[in-house]
């Protein structure tokens, strides 16, 4: 093992030349691999969840500054 690895997180890391991802355990290689992907999706999906939720956030309180807590009720 060389010293760049030993400081290298576990996680999911591309494997050259493939379209797989593979884990790194912090120490070691696992024979664990997936489709590079699987991850892309679930990321995007969180995106897509974090910019609703800053956008209805955003909607309540402009409504909340020109209305007033009427726009609760």
């Amino acid at each position: 093992m060389t010293d760049s690895e030993r400081s290298i997180p576990p996680g999911w890391y591309e494997e050259p030349g493939s379209a797989r991802t593979r884990w790194w355990d912090g120490e070691a290689w696992t024979d664990d691999v997936r489709d590079s992907d699987a991850s892309p999706g679930r990321k995007r999906k969180a995106q897509l969840w974090i910019a609703l939720g800053v956008v209805l956030f955003l909607a309540l309180g402009i409504g909340f500054l020109f209305i007033g807590p009427g726009i609760l009720w």
